[in-house]
């Protein structure tokens, strides 16, 4: 026993989770936790069923002994050695109490036979009397390591009241109790009785089993949680993936609809550009005209003022020389001139359609085909003729026995007599995309098969 393991953070494992004071008669509960009795008790009180408790740490679910009171649960003698422990080491400050007077003293001794301490008082008394010649007892300012690995090795005495000093020396196997030799005389005549030392030894060896088996499901188990964290972050990374993928066709998409905009935007730039220029020349014209104009008529109304009837007999002359260059402009006529009708955004119909009804893509769910789920039928699976093509059809199923289909399975086909020698030609695999294979093939020899599965692998042996 490593004493410093011992030591290290003693109070806390001799004190009780509920209480948080120093364990006073532990009880230990099929899950292995141990509290105070009078704890026990009182947690019993407050929650539901008599025939049943509740651990208050795990809150593992144990049926109460047959008699019903809780004091019959197994005593933790393993923390009652740690509290004894305890005492010694923390005697100058706490003081350790008589067994006999209930005296506290810090000059106390301790009995390694009757596991209790005795003030100096009691502890004479003990030692006088003839029945205690051969105990052991030591002081505690003396302890040393070797001591405290003898307290944790004491004696376990018999709980019953009138059995105090008598020391659990058997087993019995009818009952699986230690008893002792009071109880093997009065309670257990009859029975199947063992030394306790020799059932330790059976029973040590079947608990190693015990434990052995389950740290190797505990690793089994663990090993299954770290594949599943992996399996975790698979998905999560798959997820990624698809969503960059996803992300990338709409950006792609985007992309193409985008740069099919900026061409119809250009177009309509330059031959808007165009039209304008167009527009922008035959008004550029007309105003030079309406400017000669302007400047003829304000020169024919000055000379129609200021000149003599004479003059004004002449004048008519030039005027009609002046204004005969002139063109009569007529209104606007697109369909004679080249200026363009206008503009307007004629959709795709069959494009907006497509976005509307069809996806983008889709999302298939990969379901892993479990080999030893296969299906094969046919007859080509138990005979076939030589040099005549035999067919039989695989169906690869998922976890839940579902016909699935997985890209990534890898059929082939495998046709081999008993000793390992291929028997077939012309072997042929057709993969119909949804989980059911046709196998083809052409047998050497006659003779009767059988089909073995593994990893989608499938061998035909013939026998």
């Amino acid at each position: 026993m490593d004493i410093k393991t011992l030591f290290h953070n003693l109070r806390e494992e001799v004190s009780c989770l509920v209480c948080t004071n120093i364990y006073t008669d532990p009880k230990q509960l099929p899950c292995l936790h141990s509290f105070c009795l009078h704890c026990l008790n009182q947690w019993h009180r407050t929650s539901h069923g008599r025939d049943t408790i509740r651990c208050p740490k795990c809150q593992a679910l144990s049926r109460v002994p047959e008699s019903g009171d809780l004091k019959d649960l197994p005593t933790s003698f393993y923390l009652n050695g740690l509290i004894d422990v305890l005492a010694i080491r923390e005697y100058q400050t706490s003081q350790a109490k008589c067994g006999n007077c209930d005296k506290s003293s810090s000059e106390s001794s301790y009995c390694f036979q009757c596991c209790m301490f005795y003030c100096q008082e009691c502890v004479l008394g003990h030692n006088i009397m003839k029945s205690y010649k051969d105990h052991r007892v030591l002081a505690l300012k003396d302890f040393e390591v070797k001591d405290y690995e003898d307290v944790m090795k004491r004696p376990v005495f018999c709980p019953k009241e009138d059995h105090n000093k008598e020391e659990l020396k058997y087993f019995c196997k009818t009952c699986e109790i230690p008893v002792c030799q009071i109880c093997v005389t009065l309670d257990h005549g009859g029975h199947n009785m063992k030394l306790i030392k020799e059932e330790v030894e059976i029973q040590k060896s079947e608990m190693r089993s015990l434990l052995e088996k389950q740290r190797r499901n505990l690793q089994a188990k663990m090993k299954t949680v770290n594949q599943l964290d992996e399996e975790f972050a698979k998905l999560m990374q798959q997820a990624e993936d698809v969503k960059r993928d996803v992300q990338r066709l709409v950006d792609n998409l985007v992309a193409v609809i985008e740069a099919k905009k900026q061409n119809i935007l250009s177009s309509l730039e330059k031959e808007t550009s165009r039209s304008l220029d167009l527009v922008t020349e035959r008004k550029t014209e007309i105003q030079r005209q309406i400017t000669a104009i302007e400047s003829s008529l304000e020169n024919a109304d000055k000379l129609l003022t200021r000149s003599s009837n004479a003059e004004i007999v002449q004048l008519k002359k030039s005027l009609d020389a002046i204004f005969e260059g002139v063109s009569q402009t007529e209104p606007i006529n697109r369909s004679t001139e080249s200026l363009p009708a206008g503009f307007i955004f004629k959709q795709n119909p069959k494009l907006l359609e497509t976005v509307k009804t069809d996806d983008i893509g889709t999302l298939q769910i990969l379901q892993l085909t479990k080999a030893n789920h296969v299906i094969c039928e046919g007859k080509g699976i138990e005979e076939g003729m030589v040099n005549c093509e035999a067919q039989f059809t695989l169906t690869s199923r998922n976890i839940r026995g579902k016909q699935c289909y997985n890209e990534r399975d890898h059929v082939t086909v495998e046709i081999r007599d008993k000793r390992g020698r291929e028997c077939a030609t012309e072997v042929g695999i057709n993969d119909c995309g949804d989980g059911l294979y046709q196998i083809k093939y052409t047998p050497k020899d006659q003779g009767r098969c059988k089909v073995l599965q593994h990893k989608l692998v499938i061998k035909l042996i013939c026998t």
